[in-house]
């Protein structure tokens, strides 16, 4: 202790000096810095740390997803119809009656394990836990452990440094709480090897036929090089699968797991791959589901197993809407099938007018006839039922799209009512060549077609009419339209040729936009990208964890009510279809409905969809199988017979399903929005009835787009039935009846003259001066005179019997109707004013003036002339010539004085003067006068005169210089 002692001492004698010592305080210094630097790294890195592990999954999650028994990816993921007691679909290969787990002692005598921990993860048994934590080894990095925790824990996290080093921390904890085998042996039965195949048991068992347990080394090789690289199968990629094994059994001799020898022997042994199976034919509808379920839980974990997809479809819809639809397709053909005993709506296809397809009518259609049908409930977008019908079963319900025709039609028609149309809108249904452009024309019509003429609005859609929608297109403008379209989610660039089917649309965006119009102009649907209908209603896993309780609807005006109520209105007018289909005919089916059939030019395709409150149902039938129907027959070469199945088979289907789907439901229909009125109309024009209409009708209109103009469509005329000219003033009253005539717009007089339509007369009866009478008569103006202002009207009113007289004027040579002006005068009258008239009141044009006397006994006498009012002077413009101008000229140079002359009624003449002195007089064109040019300054007046007096002046000063 003694020695000790001193020792101590000393040590702390040189620890003093030390710390006295100008070095050793540096050195003190920078041993705290270091340590504080030291400490607030590990401070930070703790931080960081606990940021990045925090809420990391529970690792225990694990064995409850793997758990050789009741593990929940020992279940593939199914879909459920709404109900979620019937399995509509499962991700699994047909071939797996069920999944199995297998223990890996049950592999202890395959190579199996070897070959997979090669080819996935050599250094799966020697790597520590730190070096799987350390995230700059980039060889570490995707290990089994972490490809495990990241395919089943972490697959809702976004892909990022910090997830990658979360994984690391999980598979670290999985190594440290279950052990390498456990991890190894859940890998096993969780890898994907293509093909819908997960675990080894599935893989070995449709690849090559045989238990798991039982694989060689081979077949262990093989199927651990496809569970890296599911693409590389034996039954995709054989060739590339057998290269990669060889591979693989090389880099396991350099691991030592099997010897040289084994490689020689598993190199040349015969594998026997099993038949591949036929591809499994993915319905429509498990694509749609599939396409909305993404957007919660990503494909690859969905399809991994383990969860509940409750949709929105109908399964009892689902069945009979296919059921139906192959059996419509297997009457086309001539087959004479029964019907099946559970298709119920089989039994609703009405009789096919045009029979099966004789075999020599099948053999022109390189293409067979298909179907497809999409049912949604348009209160809330959820989608019923969608399949179809084609060859060997093919879906091709969203199979690309179609050529559109006239199914578009109503959306034109809606465009034109959001510009102040109303359904009682006259249209022309005549013929008509539309042009895109010179060289893109068009005609409406094939062959044997029957136009109607003047229509209302609603009668051309209700029988799809084509001209009126071409023209309304033409009038509307393209991005009106197209505008319209898009609000109502038809997801479709199209021009005015979609309209005889020369742009496609897809069955799902045509079931959608006919939806909103049965939902009163409200879209609903998924709120994803955009609004699309709703197929997922619940996700939930094997466990009872749910991942979507409620669809992610979302709900969107699109038009007003009033406007999908005029829609509505004349889509569900039965007796508007009567012209085109008949009564009875296909689309009545007992109840209101809105519906429309759509066809295109060359018949090769045709659509039916109809709606009410409660369903959509949307129909296609044709020749070709998607991608535009680029397949189709050409119209030219197809018998008439096989034009008329694709709608038919449409028509008919629909009514089928429409019946079916509906007859549990009550007959609703829309009622009248606030805004809308009704008022009677001339049936044909839809003006406001005169006496000659042959008949009105109860149209609806918004509060403010009644029609103010009486009908023109049918107009009067008064005839002299002996000559068939129109009556005059002057026709005898006894030879003058009235007849009705039907009026057509210029545009369809050569329609009017196809149909043999009469014409009313384009020439008057011959007009005779008026007999002369002593007791009454006109002098001024005279017969045939042109007056304006204030017209001085003489003439005699008077005889023996003579009691009063009074004026009247009327328009035209055979007025309609008379006005009085003035009052009745009781003194006679003799070659002396009879009234004063000022024509400034009056529109210029003819009228017929007459004086009626009233004699004794209730006599009447007229004495009438027909006059010219034109208050209006003439029109009047000089060219070439400007007030100012300076001219250039050389001996014998003419000046050409050039007017621009034009009157309402008649032109009298056009005088030229030049410095008052008068030049020339012209009573008709050209009006101009050639002046040879002189040196000077001039100033140049043209009168303009009419037959009425009236004068228009104009005047300009030039000079003329050499």
């Amino acid at each position: 202790m003694d020695e000790v002692t001193p020792i101590i001492r000393s040590r702390k004698r040189r620890r003093a000096k030390h710390r006295q010592s100008p070095a050793g305080r540096a050195g003190l210094t920078s041993a705290t810095a270091l340590s504080l630097a030291i400490a607030l790294c590990a401070i930070i890195s703790a931080f960081l740390f606990s940021r990045i592990a925090q809420d990391l999954p529970a690792v225990e999650q694990l064995a409850r997803l793997l758990s050789p028994t009741q593990g929940e990816l020992l279940e593939p993921t199914r879909l459920y119809d709404q109900t979620g007691s019937e399995i509509l679909w499962s991700f699994e290969n047909p071939r797996i009656e069920k999944r199995e787990y297998i223990p890996l002692d049950a592999l202890a005598e395959t190579e199996i394990a070897a070959a997979t921990i090669t080819a996935a993860d050599p250094s799966f048994w020697s790597r520590s836990n730190w070096q799987l934590l350390n995230w700059r080894t980039a060889e570490d990095a995707n290990s089994m452990p972490q490809r495990l925790v990241s395919d089943l824990l972490f697959w809702n996290e976004p892909e990022s440094l910090q997830r990658e080093l979360r994984e690391r921390i999980l598979a670290a904890q999985a190594i440290s709480q279950f052990g390498r085998e456990q991890i190894l042996e859940w890998y096993l039965n969780n890898t994907y090897y293509g093909h819908q195949l997960y675990g080894i048991e599935a893989a070995a068992q449709v690849y090559l036929g045989k238990p798991s347990a039982d694989l060689s080394l081979a077949e262990a090789a093989l199927l651990a090089v496809v569970g890296e690289a599911p693409a590389l199968n034996p039954f995709d990629a054989p060739q590339a699968a057998r290269e990669r094994q060889q591979e693989l059994l090389h880099a396991m001799l350099i691991k030592g797991y099997i010897t040289s020898e084994q490689v020689r022997q598993a190199s040349d042994a015969e594998i026997t791959i099993q038949e591949e199976p036929l591809a499994q034919r993915i319905p429509a509808f498990v694509t749609y589901v599939l396409a909305q379920a993404v957007q919660d839980i990503p494909e690859s974990r969905l399809k991994r197993g383990g969860f509940k997809i409750i949709t929105t479809l109908d399964a009892d819809l689902q069945q009979q809407a296919t059921c139906a639809a192959q059996h419509q397709i297997a009457r086309v053909s001539g087959s004479d099938a029964p019907v099946a005993a559970n298709c119920e709506a089989a039994r609703l296809l009405p009789t096919l007018y045009t029979g099966g397809t004789p075999a020599e009518e099948t053999a022109a259609t390189p293409a067979p006839l298909t179907t497809s049908v999409i049912m949604l409930n348009p209160q809330n977008g959820h989608l019923l039922a969608m399949t179809g019908g084609g060859p060997q079963g093919i879906d091709l319900a969203l199979r690309n799209s179609h050529p559109a025709g006239s199914i578009l039609d109503p959306f034109v028609y809606l465009t034109a009512f959001t510009h102040g149309d109303a359904p009682s809108t006259m249209v022309l249904d005549i013929p008509y060549t539309f042009s895109l452009s010179a060289e893109d024309a068009h005609p409406h019509c094939r062959e044997n077609c029957e136009y109607k003429g003047p229509v209302r609005l609603r009668t051309a859609l209700a029988n799809d009419y084509l001209v009126p929608a071409l023209k309304y297109w033409e009038k509307l403008g393209q991005t009106s339209i197209l505008n319209i379209l898009t609000q109502f989610g038809v997801a479709v660039e199209v021009d005015a040729s979609a309209l005889w089917g020369g742009q496609a649309v897809t069955l799902l965006d045509i079931a959608q936009a006919y939806g909103v119009l049965g939902n009163q102009g409200v879209l609903e649907g998924w709120s994803g990208s955009d609004l699309r209908p709703v197929s997922v209603s619940r996700i939930e896993s094997e466990g009872g964890k749910v991942w979507r309780e409620t669809p992610n609807e979302a709900r969107r005006p699109v038009i007003g009510t009033q406007l999908a109520y005029l829609i509505t209105d004349a889509l569900a007018d039965e007796t508007a279809r009567w012209p085109s289909l008949g009564h009875p005919n296909v689309l009545e089916i007992g109840r209101p409905v809105g519906v429309k059939i759509g066809h295109t030019w060359e018949g090769n395709t045709a659509w039916t969809v109809g709606y009410t409150p409660q369903r959509v149902i949307a129909v296609w039938a044709g020749f070709g199988l998607g991608d535009g129907d680029s397949a189709a027959p050409n119209a030219n070469a197809t018998p008439p017979r096989m034009a008329a199945l694709p709608e038919e088979a449409a028509s008919g289907l629909w009514r089928a399903i429409a019946q079916y789907s509906t007859r549990d439901l009550p007959p609703l229909g829309w009622e009248m929005p606030p805004g809308i009125t009704t008022l009677n109309v001339c049936e044909f024009s839809g003006m406001l009835p005169t006496e000659y209409c042959p008949a009105t009708v109860r149209e609806i209109f918004i509060a403010g787009s009644e029609p103010v103009q009486a009908d023109t469509l049918y107009q009067v005329r008064e005839v002299n039935r002996e000559t068939g000219r129109l009556a005059t003033v002057f026709t005898q009253p006894e030879l003058i009846e009235e007849r009705v005539y039907l009026i057509v717009p210029p545009e369809a007089a050569d329609w009017a003259a196809g149909k043999g339509l009469s014409t009313p007369p384009e020439t008057y009866d011959v007009i005779y001066q008026p007999s002369f009478s002593e007791n009454l008569h006109i002098l001024e103006p005279e017969n045939f005179a042109y007056v304006r202002g204030e017209v001085l009207v003489k003439g005699t009113a008077s005889g023996s019997d003579f009691l009063s007289y009074q004026i009247q004027i009327g328009k035209g040579l055979n007025p309609e109707t008379w006005q009085q002006y003035g009052t009745e005068v009781t003194d006679r009258v003799t070659n002396a004013p009879l009234w004063r008239w000022d024509t400034s009141e009056f529109e210029d044009g003819l009228y017929a003036l007459r004086v009626i006397v009233l004699r004794e006994e209730q006599r009447v006498e007229k004495a009438t002339i027909l006059v010219s009012v034109d208050n209006t002077p003439p029109e009047l413009a000089l060219l070439a010539i400007e007030d100012g101008q300076i001219f250039q000229f050389e001996d014998g140079e003419r000046l050409t004085f050039q007017a621009q002359v034009s009157d309402n009624v008649e032109l009298d003449a056009v005088m030229f003067t030049l410095n008052g002195k008068t030049l020339a007089e012209r009573i008709e064109p050209p009006f101009a006068y050639a002046w040879e040019m002189k040196w000077g300054t001039y100033t140049l007046v043209v009168n303009a005169s009419d037959m009425a007096g009236n004068v228009t002046v104009k005047e300009v000063s030039f000079s003329v210089e050499r």
